[in-house]
C-alpha cells in the first residue's frame, strides 16, 4: 500500500459545504424561515432555524477561511480539529448573542451594517433616490435557543467522516 496524502488535503476549498448534511441544513433553514415560521409560528419553528444554523455555520466558517487561503495562494484545507474550533466559536457566539443583551445589540448593529449595502443598492436601482437609513436587524433574544448549540456536533461529525477515505479510495491506493 502506497502512502497517499489524507483525503482532506486533496478536497477543494469549501467542499464541506457540499456535504448532504450541510445542504439539508441550508434547505431546512430557508424553508423554515420563509415558509414554516409564517405558517406555523411557535417554539418548534423558532428552534428549527437555530438547529439548522448550528449545523451549517461551522462548515461555512472553515470554508470561508479555506477560500481566503486559496485566494492568497496557500493550500490550507480545514481538518476536523479546525471544524471543532469553528463549532466551539459558533456555539459560543450564538449563546452570547441569545443570552447577553450587549452581544445581542452588537449582533443587531453588525447585521444591519452587513445588509445595508444590499438594501442601498436595491433602493437606488428601484427608486433612484436617496440611500436608506442604516436601521437595525431584528433578533429574538430567547435564552432557550442555546438548547440548539449541541447541533454543532453534526458539523464536527461530518468533518471527521469526510476525513476518512472511502472504500473505493482505499482500493485505488493499493493498486
Amino acid at each position: 500500500m502506497t502512502s497517499a496524502s489524507p483525503r482532506a488535503a486533496v478536497r477543494p476549498p469549501g467542499a464541506l459545504l457540499l456535504h448532504p448534511a450541510m445542504l439539508l441544513a441550508v434547505g431546512v433553514l430557508v424553508i423554515n424561515d420563509h415558509l414554516l415560521k409564517a405558517t406555523f409560528p411557535g417554539w418548534t419553528t423558532g428552534k428549527l432555524s437555530d438547529a439548522a444554523g448550528m449545523v451549517f455555520f461551522p462548515a461555512l466558517l472553515v470554508s470561508l477561511v479555506e477560500h481566503a487561503a486559496s485566494r492568497l495562494g496557500a493550500s490550507w484545507v480545514a481538518r476536523p480539529r479546525d471544524v471543532i474550533v469553528a463549532a466551539v466559536l459558533t456555539g459560543s457566539v450564538f449563546g452570547l448573542v441569545k443570552s447577553w443583551p450587549i452581544a445581542g445589540d452588537a449582533y443587531r448593529v453588525g447585521s444591519a451594517l452587513l445588509s445595508w449595502p444590499v438594501r442601498a443598492a436595491a433602493q437606488l436601482i428601484a427608486r433612484g433616490t436617496t440611500l436608506p437609513p442604516l436601521g437595525r436587524a431584528t433578533l429574538v433574544a430567547d435564552p432557550t435557543d442555546v438548547l440548539c448549540v449541541p447541533f454543532v456536533a453534526i458539523a464536527v461529525w461530518v468533518a471527521f467522516r469526510s476525513e476518512r477515505p472511502s472504500v473505493t479510495e482505499l482500493h485505488a491506493d493499493v493498486r
